[in-house]
């Protein structure tokens, strides 16, 4: 059984959240008293597994329900789940809600599934041979640089190469989230390893690094918000199609100064504690012809994010920001203080390299991991990150506008995917509907040729997808989820799926992975619930659960298709390939 993506917390009061792995239909009131005895009664003889979900708990109760109750909506809260051993029993201990009324009550004992004692046979330790070839495949593994390029297959070729005792081995689960220039991504898989009859599981997590955080650290004064800030500021600038800035060493070291001294500075903006202007911050070696400042305050440690959007949303600090004649930028963080420094001079770059030396890369994460060095004509060292956000894709590889006498170009190995479309790594027959999401800003891209297929939703991602693809109305409700802060990215749409009923009151778990049942059930209760005529071909999940209805409506439509092994996978992730399906066909 598939192990759960996000945990289920236990909510024992009497605002309750909405599981989605219900059973709803509506019902007349029955004795509850009588329906408590009756299920602690049937779990004397009932045994559960380790592996045991919410969802299996849900059906053992709604088995033992009487006729004029089959109709109530169901929810399971599991309280504690402690494991068996060969010495003592294991238990889950849960509560359920019937239409919303808590049993047993809050005060009383919660239900009590055991799970049955291990026996030996269950606990045989694997041999020596299994072992060796268990711990030699991990090892392999480990050795495989973490990055977007890497393979279930590549993995799993490593580890049988390192197998000496003959030992097979094959994923049982194999998830991959890929790594952007904001965000790690990760990969988690379970193999199983097996050798003469005998298996042992061998969980393997790697996490890849995000895009682009190689910094000139020994060259100049540099943290990631400070990379950061330049990066955002050069996409900004990109935008309205002007030459981007690089760092040099001065001017970081100008605005380490300049952010320290705000904490503390009572004088008047762009003015120095000791009543200098904050141009003399800057070291007297270094010439420029032209200036500006923008200064940045917030009341908790500053981020990128917080600065950018602060300084963007500023006439006059944007006017820096965007002003054509600046070549140079520093930029300076410190506790709750940013600072950006920009200079104009009439020194061209005259040449460049990249961090490696390389000027060809296998692929786009391979240059985006990369920085450029430039020096200009009068000897001045800078630097950029390399990103395709802000540089032009040509044929052969990308060119980024600097204030250069020539064009700057960085070769890239053709790629192998196969598709025609706008994105490189969106396939042919998904090109049309990440497309459609790109262009309605329903989803964004990650940049202008990679969308970021593979990429897991979060719940926030999902109900965000949901809430633009309504047109993003103004929704004015109390909000009812006490893990959901005012501050979320999602915080709208989170209110928008609780006032038109998609999700009910209880936490709402924004930034847990999405599975992909839970995605297309929201998807389908978003466009009205439509009926579906029939069931879906899909036979890896139970008729009765929540989002049957919605596959088969799924199904009908062509959203999703039947690959011949019957399997949807409605506990896998939710790509951002799949969400992208799921919003054109349903709201095209």
């Amino acid at each position: 059984m598939k192990r759960k993506l996000a945990s289920i917390a236990l909510m024992i009061a009497l605002v309750l959240t909405m599981t989605v792995g219900s059973t709803t239909v509506s019902w007349a009131a029955g004795n509850l008293s009588s329906v408590e005895s009756t299920i602690r009664t049937a779990l004397n003889s009932y045994k559960a597994e380790e592996t045991t979900s919410d969802g299996d708990l849900m059906f053992f109760v709604y088995d033992l329900l009487p006729a004029d109750m089959k109709s109530s909506e169901i929810d399971v809260y599991r309280q504690k789940f402690e494991a068996a051993t060969t010495e003592k029993e294991g238990q889950i201990q849960f509560y359920i809600t019937i239409d919303g009324t808590l049993v047993p009550d809050e005060d009383a004992a919660p239900f009590v599934a055991k799970i049955p004692k291990l026996t030996p046979s269950t606990v045989t330790e694997a041999s020596p041979e299994l072992t060796a070839d268990w711990r030699a495949m991990g090892q392999a593994m480990d050795k495989i640089p973490a990055s977007n390029d890497v393979t279930k297959e590549q993995l799993l070729k490593a580890a049988l190469a390192a197998a000496k005792n003959g030992s097979t081995a094959k994923w049982t689960e194999f998830y991959k989230v890929d790594a952007t220039t904001s965000a790690v991504g990760s990969i988690t898989g379970y193999l199983e390893v097996s050798l003469n009859g005998q298996t042992k599981e061998l969980r393997q997590h790697m996490e890849i690094p995000m895009l682009g955080q190689k910094m000139p650290t020994k060259a100049i004064s540099i943290n990631s918000k400070e990379w950061k800030i330049l990066r955002e500021t050069n996409i900004e600038r990109y935008k309205k199609g002007l030459t981007l800035l690089t760092m040099p060493a001065a001017l970081q070291k100008a605005c380490d100064t300049r952010a320290q001294e705000q904490t503390y500075n009572t004088q008047p903006a762009h003015t120095r504690p000791d009543g200098s202007g904050y141009q003399t911050a800057i070291p007297s070696s270094f010439k420029y012809t032209g200036r500006g400042e923008n200064l940045f305050k917030c009341t908790q440690d500053v981020t990128a994010e917080l600065a950018m959007n602060g300084w963007m949303n500023s006439k006059a600090h944007r006017e820096n920001i965007l002003r054509s004649s600046f070549q140079y930028m520093g930029a300076g963080t410190y506790q709750n203080q940013a600072v950006q420094i920009f200079t104009k001079t009439n020194k061209k770059i005259k040449s460049w390299t990249t961090s490696s030396g390389k000027k060809t890369f296998s692929t786009v994460d391979a240059m985006m991991n990369e920085y450029l060095i430039c020096t200009d004509t009068a000897g001045v060292k800078s630097y950029i990150p390399l990103d395709t956000s802000y540089m032009k894709k040509v044929k052969g590889g990308y060119t980024i506008k600097l204030n250069s006498s020539k064009t700057i170009k960085l070769k890239v190995k053709s790629s192998k995917t196969t598709n025609s479309g706008s994105y490189t790594d969106v396939a042919s027959a998904d090109q049309k509907a990440v497309a459609w999401v790109t262009k309605k800003k329903i989803m964004s891209a990650f940049n202008k040729t990679q969308f970021g297929p593979k990429a897991a939703c979060t719940r926030g991602d999902v109900f965000t997808y949901l809430y633009r693809a309504n047109g993003s109305p103004n929704v004015k409700i109390k909000n009812w989820f006490p893990d959901l802060k005012s501050t979320d990215s999602y915080y709208k749409a989170a209110l928008w799926a609780k006032k038109t009923d998609i999700i009910d009151y209880g936490l709402f778990y924004g930034e847990d992975i999405c599975p992909k049942g839970y995605a297309l059930y929201y998807t389908w209760v978003s466009v009205g619930s439509p009926k579906v005529k029939s069931a879906s071909s899909f036979t890896d999940f139970r008729p009765q659960v929540f989002y049957a209805d919605a596959v088969a409506w799924a199904e009908a439509k062509g959203i999703i298709k039947n690959s011949g092994d019957n399997r949807f996978g409605g506990d896998d992730p939710c790509t951002r390939v799949e969400m992208a399906r799921y919003l054109y066909y349903a709201y095209k």
